[in-house]
């Protein structure tokens, strides 16, 4: 008898502690899907010309989502498109140079990505973001800090906005021509205002 109750004892301990521990029983509430507001949000570049000056640019065109609190607080996902098609130095024949075979060739690689893969709150408004950026054809991990800039509201609808800035190398993605008179290192800002 007394073997019968020690085992049903221990059973209700192991349900007890399953039903604690599965994900359905966890008081956290599901993250908010916010949208980016493509108007509102943009990628920046820096790159060195050469070794006199830094050059910038931008893309006009930035698309996706992000998963964080109702606050904007703690995003959990980021998902960002940015047409390479969109990038915008200020000048067309330098634009055209931009999108062609030596540099994002933006015909056959129309788009870069970003997927995150984890994120890691480091405060209240910083979180390390890792995830899967493809830049012409070729996909790496990289990790940026997200700083959550503020929030606000428009019309009833309630807006956030992130900001990160990471240093990649092209040469690294592929992007090997004219390395030297054109820097290897960029510099990236990615601004990004988003609603839900």
């Amino acid at each position: 008898m007394k073997r019968i109750l020690l085992a049903a004892a221990v059973a209700a301990v192991a349900v007890t502690s399953a039903i604690v521990s599965a994900p359905e029983a966890r008081s956290e509430s599901p993250a908010s899907k916010w949208t980016v507001d493509p108007v509102h949000s943009t990628v920046l570049f820096k790159i060195k010309h050469l070794g006199a000056s830094w050059t910038y640019g931008r893309f006009d065109s930035v698309e996706g989502g992000v998963d964080a609190a109702d606050d904007g607080s703690a995003p959990s996902a980021v998902r960002l498109v940015v047409k390479t098609d969109s990038v915008n130095t200020g000048n067309d024949k330098r634009d055209g140079h931009l999108k062609s075979p030596d540099f994002f060739s933006a015909k056959q690689f129309p788009e870069i990505t970003f997927q995150s893969t984890s994120a890691k709150p480091l405060d209240a408004d910083t979180t390390e973001v890792t995830g899967d950026l493809t830049l012409h054809g070729v996909t790496k991990s990289v990790t940026a800090r997200v700083v959550r800039v503020g929030t606000g509201s428009m019309q009833g609808r309630t807006l956030a906005g992130w900001e990160t800035t990471l240093s990649l190398k092209r040469s690294d993605f592929g992007m090997a021509k004219m390395v030297g008179p054109v820097g290897d290192d960029v510099t990236l800002t990615v601004a990004v205002e988003a609603g839900k």
